[in-house]
């Protein structure tokens, strides 16, 4: 992995709870923008958001997006 692919690469943990899917922050970078919202989850359209238009790539812990 490159340096800039490692810097532009951030992670979340996906959990499914009664059917409703959540994106838990996983890395420093996550958990930054969690706390910049004030909030502690994500939610799939979010998270496509943050990968779509600030360019991050999102790798999850547990599963794929």
């Amino acid at each position: 992995m490159t340096m800039d692919k490692q810097y532009k690469t951030i992670y979340f943990e996906r959990k499914e709870n009664w059917g409703e899917v959540r994106f838990y922050p996983k890395c420093d970078k996550t958990k930054f923008l969690a706390s910049l919202c004030g909030r502690k989850i994500f939610y799939r359209q979010e998270v496509l958001d943050i990968r779509d238009k600030l360019g991050y790539e999102v790798e999850l812990t547990n599963t794929t997006l």
